[in-house]
């Protein structure tokens, strides 16, 4: 009933604000003209937005178009006829009526048509259940289950699993803003993988009805940064620059996941019909547009992010926590590898690598744990300087783990030419190269790093 009243209220005011310039004393039939002209060019926008808004479809839109586009031209001949005649007072007042009768009326027929009056109201919870898609008692049973672990880690901060479950379930729940900083502080944590750092950068944007903002698109690039490859920040990169108002490079960022798309990505087709439509939209000739990676990160999202309300020493002290914990558990391989991955957040790389080393003598063929290692152990090495025995050690390791792994062939490459073997580093960087696709500027970056080694 409250809603009624609600709605009612709404109504009058609209007619009354519509009404008072009719009531005015006006000279001429010509300045009637020109606001009921108006009025029609407000409701063609209103059309146009209620579907973009998806509340019309494109033939319900089209009729309402057609009838106020009538209505225009009706309004047009009845100014004509109405100069004619000696007053205006009265086909102002049956416009004042015709508004009074038709406004609330109208509005009130395309309510009871196109929305729904009798839909009770629908509370938060309700609406977590709908967004479940499951049958009611097991969605109240996750529901209460979620609700369990955001009290579990209001009690243990420190748990970047934790986290990382709040998190999707949040996202399960459309809980975006939430899933957001609960991603934050698993990141903040230590977990900083692609998937992470994507999922991250994704509820920011959902958050924000799909705006990609600074955070987001630096949770992006970071991830970019730890898998050159992944789909979903290389396509949210895309997006960030469409919005930006850079149509031609998010083609060019499009076209870069093209070419090195295997033919059976599941994304795939939707890149095609992404690079179709804003070509259509723009006029722009995707041949014509050069593929282009988007710009990685530099961790910054990792690093920088603390949780809300959490300073640096507060998350200082969880990360001590947890290698007081490990220091009861030694064997625990995937603490080590979280508190290998917090220590090199906080930039204690010393640390970080004394972590790594534990989960790799634990697990000695985990791709992951020696590459964390050796990422550790490159943290702090300036940028011309040679790279680390036990660094190269770990490459070598990656190298015989995973033969084709760009990191391993381009350090082991890069230690080649700074142990005066350019031939080895030849060898090691074209087979690098030769893997990367025709349109990577990396590969255009090395294929000038090999033409200028040396003759061996």
């Amino acid at each position: 009933m409250i809603l009624w009243l609600v709605f009612a209220a709404l109504a009058l005011a609209t007619v009354a604000a519509l009404l008072w310039p009719l009531w005015r004393a006006r000279s001429a039939g010509a300045e009637r003209l020109g606001y009921d002209l108006a009025v029609y060019k407000d409701q063609l926008a209103e059309v146009d937005r209620d579907r973009e808004r998806g509340l019309l479809n494109e033939a319900q839109a089209e009729a309402a178009r057609t009838e106020i586009q009538r209505r225009a031209l009706a309004a047009a001949e009845r100014d004509r006829a109405e100069a004619a005649a000696a007053g205006a007072a009265r086909p102002r007042r049956l416009a004042a009526v015709f508004i009074a009768i038709v406004v609330p009326a109208g509005a009130f027929a395309i309510y009871g048509t196109l929305g729904a009056p009798g839909l009770p109201d629908q509370p938060f919870r309700e609406r977590q259940v709908q967004q479940l898609d499951m049958p009611r008692d097991q969605a109240e049973k996750m529901i209460q289950l979620v609700e369990q672990l955001a009290a579990r880690m209001k009690e243990r901060p420190d748990e970047p699993q934790g986290w990382m479950m709040l998190a999707r379930s949040y996202r399960a729940l459309g809980r975006h803003a939430d899933a957001a900083e609960a991603y934050r502080r698993a990141v903040a944590l230590g977990i900083a993988d692609a998937d992470t750092l994507s999922s991250w950068g994704e509820s920011l944007a959902m958050a924000k009805n799909g705006e990609i903002g600074p955070e987001a698109r630096q949770a992006f690039a970071d991830a970019l940064a730890a898998d050159p490859g992944e789909p979903r920040a290389a396509y949210y990169l895309g997006l960030a620059a469409l919005q930006a108002g850079d149509a031609q490079g998010a083609i060019a960022i499009w076209k870069n996941m093209q070419s090195g798309a295997p033919a059976d990505a599941p994304w795939l087709p939707m890149i095609n019909e992404r690079i179709a439509a804003v070509a259509q939209q723009t006029g722009l000739d995707p041949a014509g547009i050069a593929a282009k990676a988007p710009q990685a990160g530099n961790g910054s999202a990792a690093a920088a992010q603390a949780p809300a309300g959490m300073d640096e020493e507060r998350i200082r002290a969880m990360v001590d926590q947890l290698a007081a914990r490990m220091a009861d558990s030694p064997g625990d391989f995937d603490g080590w590898m979280r508190l290998g991955r917090s220590r090199l957040v906080l930039g204690e790389a010393d640390k970080a690598a004394e972590a790594y080393r534990k989960a790799v003598a634990l697990k000695p063929d985990s791709l992951e744990a020696r590459l964390g290692l050796a990422g550790a152990l490159l943290a702090n090495v300036p940028k011309d300087a040679a790279l680390p025995a036990e660094f190269v050690a770990e490459m070598r390791e990656v190298a015989r783990l995973e033969p084709a792994n760009a990191d391993a062939l381009y350090f082991l490459g890069l230690a080649e030419m700074q142990a005066g073997r350019p031939g080895e580093a030849r060898v090691l960087w074209t087979k690098l190269r030769d893997q990367l696709p025709e349109s990577s500027p990396d590969r255009a970056d090395l294929d000038r790093q090999i033409q200028a080694l040396p003759a061996s």
